[in-house]
């Protein structure tokens, strides 16, 4: 006797093993979607870590800005001819420390920095390229110094990203202090009221460590509506 075939053309015998190997199939497919996912989940996490296009952490542009008044300019005001453009910077290398607190400390020894061309601004997102003029892209501090030329008075509110830490001293006020070792983030914001136009001290310290390195400083002066880089017009040093 013939089996006996159902409507829609199989035999009863046949649609057993059909329908099993529907099923191997459908997983087998659901196992391969799964495993390209991880894949392109893994390429994701490459992509970012290089530090190119890396998101960066903005949770402390949130909390409420730090304010500073009566900071004292520089007393005399140097001359524009005695002044040379950037920030003096010395490099400290082999620096794996976490932390800024033994540059700023003094217990990493001063006379162990070397000195290197001086800086002309800061607005930069190093990746994994060589930091400044230092030779190298991990293991490094650095103290800039020099000053810092506010055009007008009124309020002037920075903002920082750095990777790894930072920190801005400007006259006596410690405007930016995010000293520790992280990825691209923002700073607390400080808010800087001057009262009398001209320069004024400044110094930063700066350290990457490993892996990717950013430093940026920003600014918002009393006649514009946006942030805009700290220009190099801004920065000078005396020799």
């Amino acid at each position: 006797m013939g089996q006996r075939k159902s409507s829609d053309g199989f035999c009863a015998g046949q649609r057993l093993p059909a329908i099993i190997a529907c099923i191997i199939a459908g997983v087998f497919i659901t196992i391969s979607a799964g495993c390209a996912g991880r894949a392109d989940q893994g390429r994701t996490v490459n992509v970012e870590s290089t530090g190119t296009d890396a998101v960066p952490d903005a949770s402390r542009l949130q909390l409420p800005a730090v304010r500073f008044a009566d900071l004292m300019p520089a007393d005399p005001q140097p001359a524009d001819d005695a002044l040379r453009p950037g920030l003096s910077a010395v490099y400290y290398f082999d620096y794996f420390a976490r932390h800024l607190d033994p540059l700023t400390s003094g217990s990493v020894p001063p006379d162990t920095g070397v000195t290197g061309k001086p800086i002309p601004f800061l607005n930069h997102r190093f990746g994994r390229q060589e930091v400044f003029d230092s030779g190298t892209n991990r293991g490094v501090a650095i103290r800039m110094r020099g000053l810092i030329r506010f055009p007008t008075p009124g309020e002037y509110t920075f903002r920082a990203l750095s990777n790894d830490g930072l920190r801005v001293r400007v006259a006596d006020a410690m405007v930016i202090d995010d000293p520790t070792q992280h990825s691209d983030r923002y700073a607390i914001q400080a808010v800087v009221t001057i009262g009398q136009a001209g320069w004024y001290p400044l110094q930063v310290e700066y350290f990457q460590r490993k892996g990717t390195a950013a430093i940026e400083l920003w600014w918002r002066t009393p006649e514009a509506g946006d942030f805009e880089p700290v220009p190099a017009s801004s920065f000078a040093h005396l020799p």
